[in-house]
């Protein structure tokens, strides 16, 4: 937020709250960043040519810092100079707001394309970083790969063991029912409404929802009655009121936008 304008509807309530705050030992405080002038900062490094960012295709525009509500992303060249420049800018930052980046939770991003030694060369400027490639960002993969069965492969393992555990013990059908329903078709619901998961992958896990529906354990083999498609209808067409994994994926997408 700008430091000339106002705060929004939520930080009205907030500072109504702590203004009017009288119970308890402990007081609280809330702290206004000014990340309006980091940007500005930037900004100027990239009109100076300091600093070129990153474009993800031909013809886009540069991309060269990200803000979000608890990161911040920079981007630049890997060579020394680009470096040094933003260290720089680091360090103006941290000199006129006093704010300190916290080394023990940032990491360095390299394309694949670096070399070993540049990665030598800019981790030694920079300092405590460590070259991570954060396969994880609030549970999710943070970089996708060539192979999206691969990436995804921990969902169909999760609910593979979630079944696994079931099988062992004496179900109802109603109970069945609703652990697939509340349980393992909600395993893959956060990660569905991110990211397309293969058809292939889903169709495996629908899979192993069939066979415990229908009794199968280990290596054994059971006749399904009933089509899974026909299940995932709604109980007034005949069905069970299961997901279709495939089009219960590209609908969460669809909210997006």
């Amino acid at each position: 937020m700008h430091p000339t304008k106002a705060p929004g509807s939520n930080a009205f309530e907030l500072m109504h709250y702590l203004e009017h705050k009288k119970d308890g030992r402990e007081g609280v405080m809330a702290i206004k960043l000014d990340m309006n002038g980091f940007s500005s900062l930037i900004n100027n490094a990239v009109r100076n040519q300091r600093i070129s960012g990153v474009s993800i295709c031909r013809g886009c525009p540069k991309i060269t810092h990200l803000f979000f509500v608890d990161d911040s992303l920079l981007f630049c060249k890997v060579n020394s100079q680009e470096c040094q420049n933003l260290i720089d800018i680091l360090q103006l930052y941290k000199a006129a707001s006093g704010q300190k980046i916290n080394v023990d939770k940032s990491s360095v991003f390299f394309s694949n394309n670096t070399s070993d030694d540049r990665r030598c060369e800019v981790l030694n400027m920079l300092g405590p970083m460590q070259d991570t490639q954060h396969k994880k960002y609030l549970g999710l993969p943070s970089i996708i790969g060539k192979s999206k069965v691969e990436i995804f492969a921990e969902i169909k393992e999760r609910v593979e063991k979630k079944l696994s555990r079931w099988k062992e013990k004496m179900l109802s059908v109603g109970g069945q029912e609703i652990l697939i329903k509340a349980v393992a078709q909600a395993i893959p619901t956060y990660t569905m409404s991110c990211f397309q998961i293969p058809k292939s992958l889903c169709d495996e896990i629908e899979e192993m929802m069939r066979k415990f529906w229908w009794g199968q354990r280990g290596q054994e083999s059971k006749i399904a009655w009933v089509s899974w498609k026909k299940m995932c209808k709604s109980k007034l067409n005949g069905g069970m009121g299961f997901r279709n994994l495939q089009a219960f994926n590209l609908a969460m997408l669809a909210k997006q936008g």
